[in-house]
């Protein structure tokens, strides 16, 4: 019965997908923050989704850290090597895939090692968006108890791999530059700026009139910068 149980867990979210993707009206999806632990047990059925047209090529897939040592301690279900499985396939399968991750800083028993890991991760990923967090320590926990990094070594470190993503994630949108894509207009920023997204929920800054907003459009990308395109629309 347990075993039962868990198998049909893992099933619930594809078959929410699914039952999403079939709806006829006209709209984009995008699947929200999935650690992967829970993605590994439908990892091929969740590719075979993401073929579908109506879902944005987005993966927000937080890994916390590089170093296996530093997920052990924060009781994490996973080994880095899993997520690196993930995030190795959804690329292979769809090469412009948008890929988010959330990496903690400073964790009390993080060695100079453990960073090192969290960079060559950033260097050989080069994932789109990065959500870093400097550690923040509870005294009701087991972990608020140890000794926390000097706050030197935890800015350093912040700002090490910061710079380091700031610079793989322009050099991700390089191959943008002056190609001509498809973009839905979702929200209108001031007087006729606007945001777009395209099929793998990249932003993209239109001068545009409001007669767009909630259309896709045909965008020619002029610019491009570390989280965010400048495009204009082809007429």
């Amino acid at each position: 019965m347990k075993n039962n149980k868990k198998e049909n867990q893992k099933h619930e979210l594809i078959s929410l997908l699914k039952n999403i993707l079939q709806l006829k009206h006209k709209f984009k999806l995008r699947l929200g923050m999935v650690n992967p632990n829970n993605i590994l047990p439908i990892l091929d059925e969740l590719i075979e989704i993401y073929k579908n047209a109506k879902i944005y090529k987005f993966l927000h897939i937080p890994i916390q850290s590089a170093s296996n040592l530093i997920l052990k301690h924060m009781n994490r279900a996973y080994a880095i090597e899993q997520a690196e499985q993930i995030i190795s396939k959804f690329k292979k399968s769809f090469p412009n895939i948008v890929i988010a991750t959330d990496i903690i800083v400073g964790y009390p028993i993080e060695t100079e090692s453990d960073h090192k890991l969290n960079k060559e991760f950033l260097e050989k990923f080069k994932p789109d968006v990065l959500n870093l967090s400097k550690f923040s320590s509870h005294k009701q926990t087991q972990v608020g108890k140890l000794k926390v990094l000097k706050n030197s070594i935890i800015k350093s470190r912040t700002t090490e791999l910061m710079q380091l993503h700031r610079q793989t994630a322009k050099e991700n949108k390089q191959k943008y530059q002056n190609k001509e894509i498809k973009v839905f207009i979702n929200k209108h920023i001031n007087q006729d700026l606007y945001e777009a997204r395209d099929e793998n929920y990249n932003i993209i800054l239109i001068k545009t009139s409001k007669e767009n907003l909630g259309k896709e459009v045909s965008a020619k990308i002029k610019e491009v910068g570390v989280h965010h395109m400048i495009g204009e629309t082809i007429k």
